[in-house]
């Protein structure tokens, strides 16, 4: 999985934009596609690499832009932890998660 978010980050679309965008729009509109029981490992993954998917050249700009890959991850997190996990789970699933973050990352 991080292979594959790394290639999406390093394609460069029409617009200067990587497909990580698109990457991180099409999970949180599919979350529940996961099994609950995979969200950890995922997430863990994720946050190991999330510092090199914030890109840049990826913030949108202007009137009804959606906004940076960081917000998006927000979403998707929103999409994959709050919306489907108690509270307990909520909180353990997220410190896991960010012991392999970045310490950017983690200060979000």
């Amino acid at each position: 999985m991080q292979r594959f978010f790394r290639e999406r980050s390093q394609v460069t679309r029409s617009d200067g934009r990587s497909e990580v965008p698109i990457v991180l729009d099409d999970l949180t509109g599919s979350a529940d596609r996961i099994p609950t029981e995979k969200v950890q490992a995922f997430l863990n993954a994720l946050f190991e690499i999330v510092h090199d998917l914030d890109l840049e050249r990826d913030d949108e700009r202007g009137f009804g832009s959606v906004g940076t890959n960081q917000l998006r991850m927000h979403w998707l997190i929103n999409e994959f932890v709050r919306d489907r996990l108690p509270q307990a789970d909520r909180s353990r699933v997220l410190q896991e998660a960010l012991r392999g973050a970045s310490l950017g990352w983690t200060m979000i």
